[in-house]
């Protein structure tokens, strides 16, 4: 395997997919400060340009989950993968909501700090089951094609 980097995370030298996935949060969780601070100077061009990257980030990353990792995870744990599936519903309407929020220079600090914490409980949740599952050995995923992506982030 190659080398791993992702935007504000350390480099992945030889990554599992557990370890590729949360370095990926990692620097997702490095855009979520940087558009905080954003919001929180009243710099409202750079708080609008720093929650583009920072959506366009996490939509790739829900994405990838969505097409590579939820799918295969589905036959071993119906439940929690449709909870999963349905916590991406919910973030995915949020940013689209916090999105036209910052598009009429309505959205505050506060609001996106807020989304910020339920992200990382998000994250941790996914850890706690799809992440290790991903890392056994018996998780019928398509490692490359997870790293390959993540690379492309």
């Amino acid at each position: 395997m190659s080398t791993l980097q992702t935007a504000h995370a350390p480099l992945v030298p030889d990554a599992g997919v557990r370890a590729a996935m949360m370095a990926d949060h990692a620097g997702i969780a490095t855009l979520f400060d940087d558009v905080v601070a954003a919001f929180r100077s009243g710099d409202r061009d750079e708080a609008a340009a720093m929650f583009a990257q920072f959506e366009q980030r996490l939509e790739a990353h829900l994405a990838l989950e969505d097409q590579l990792l939820l799918p295969p995870l589905r036959a071993a744990h119906p439940d929690e993968v449709a909870a999963l599936a349905e916590d991406h519903r919910k973030i995915r309407a949020r940013l689209a909501e916090l999105g036209v929020g910052v598009d009429l220079h309505l959205t505050r600090a506060s609001w996106v700090a807020a989304f910020v914490d339920s992200l990382r409980a998000h994250a941790q949740r996914e850890d706690a089951l799809l992440y290790r599952w991903a890392a056994e050995p018996t998780a019928k995923i398509d490692t490359r094609a997870v790293l390959r992506r993540l690379a492309a982030l």
